[in-house]
């Protein structure tokens, strides 16, 4: 199936919230991830390739209560700013 195909790409997709907008990052295996993220949320992504670049849309999505279930992830490494890496 289609879900069963984009499960063996090699990115990861990470998103956050910045001034009210969804921003994506994604990540292949021979990128450094973030250098730290504060985990809020699990979220499940579709992604589509348009004539202006990548769209994605939300399929599911679990809030983390900071408390609890949100550690704190730490890599070393740089930090990227673009939106999409490959």
């Amino acid at each position: 199936t289609r879900a069963r195909a984009s499960l063996r790409l090699p990115h990861l997709t990470l998103a956050r919230l910045r001034r009210d907008t969804r921003r994506a990052l994604e990540l292949s295996e021979r990128d450094f991830p973030p250098v730290s993220w504060e985990v809020r949320e699990v979220g499940l992504f579709e992604s589509r390739s348009t004539a202006n670049g990548v769209r994605y849309e939300t399929v599911a999505s679990i809030p983390l209560e900071r408390s609890t279930l949100a550690p704190r992830i730490v890599h070393q490494g740089e930090e990227h700013g673009s939106q999409r890496f490959h």
